[in-house]
């Protein structure tokens, strides 16, 4: 049986749009282990990827001289590694590949790394293109990159089973939801609490329908200070579930309202409805791949309550 690893240290929204790399993987070697190495940010939601059967999680700050040996002999000691897949464009994680002792290595020729691998392309190649397809690339020396690629997640039933309590024990099962993610780890990406109270105002006019708030405690600041300014009809969902939770409370949800942030690739990949805000031009790098489901908001300007409410009514 062959074992592939992929490399790559990231964060939801990375992990997820590298979903397809282990799709096409799993496609071509439907026998092989795949293995997915990442730092603890990352593990979740490589375990959310259906094709992915083992993951293996370091500490990225530690990983490094010696450690980094010490952490890759671990893994050959463990496995066999027919081929790594170094997604991640540092020269650490090449040679990681090649110190774990994978036969075949493939990633992008940058940071004087080429020699480290078998199979390479430039960095720059394709980088305009949108991450899922800058890193399905990768994959182009083993002409393995599928054109026609998808996002992969999923989540247990025992996952559904846990939001569906604990909307019963927020009294909030018969709703219509409306999931809510207005801020981010960068400000840049973030609403104004403002703008959030006037869409959350107008969601509230319907009985039928409550806002539900999500993330995490970047997310739980944004909730206390609504709170604060006197907005407190919305459930509050912030810090209660992790990643595969988080993606079956998406789930659930009619649509998804968020700046550009993890739940909304979870709601890409989910094919949920979704409204993605966007405060800064890279929705060609990170914006969703299908724009009739998963509608996109571009502007500088961040008073968009009214264009929000439009779209969220076009539904």
């Amino acid at each position: 049986m062959k074992t592939i690893a992929i490399v790559f240290p990231a964060s939801i929204g990375d992990v997820i749009n590298a979903s397809p790399v282990c799709v096409e993987l799993k496609n071509k070697y439907p026998d092989s282990k795949l293995v997915f190495i990442t730092d603890p940010l990352g593990m979740q939601t490589a375990k959310c990827i259906p094709e992915v059967d083992e993951v293996i999680t370091y500490d990225k700050a530690e990983c490094k001289g010696l450690k980094l040996f010490k952490f890759a002999l671990s893994i050959r000691l463990k496995e066999k590694i027919d081929l790594a897949v170094i997604i991640a464009n540092s020269f650490r994680w090449a040679a990681l590949a090649y110190l774990m002792g994978a036969k075949t290595r493939v990633g992008r020729d940058c940071q004087g790394r080429g020699f480290l691998l078998t199979h390479k392309i430039p960095r720059d190649y394709k980088a305009d293109s949108h991450r899922s397809e800058y890193f399905m690339n990768i994959l182009g020396p083993l002409n393995l990159c599928n054109p026609d690629y998808k996002l992969s997640f999923s989540y247990s039933e025992e996952d559904k089973n846990y939001i569906e309590n604990l909307l019963e024990n927020n009294n909030s099962l018969n709703y219509d939801l409306i999931g809510l993610c207005p801020c981010s780890r960068n400000e840049v990406k973030d609403w104004t609490i403002d703008e959030a109270a006037k869409f959350i105002d107008y969601i509230n006019q319907n009985p039928n329908q409550k806002v539900a708030l999500i993330g995490n405690k970047d997310v739980e600041k944004f909730s206390q200070q609504l709170k604060s300014m006197g907005v407190s009809d919305f459930l509050d969902l912030t810090c209660k579930t992790n990643i595969p939770q988080l993606g079956a409370l998406i789930d659930r949800f009619k649509i998804l309202i968020t700046v550009d942030t993890g739940p909304a690739h979870i709601a890409y990949a989910l094919k949920k409805p979704s409204i993605t805000l966007f405060f800064q031009n890279i929705v060609n790098l990170w914006g969703p791949l299908n724009k009739d489901l998963n509608k996109v908001i571009l502007s500088e300007n961040k008073d968009i309550s009214h264009i929000v409410i439009s779209e969220f009514n076009s539904f």
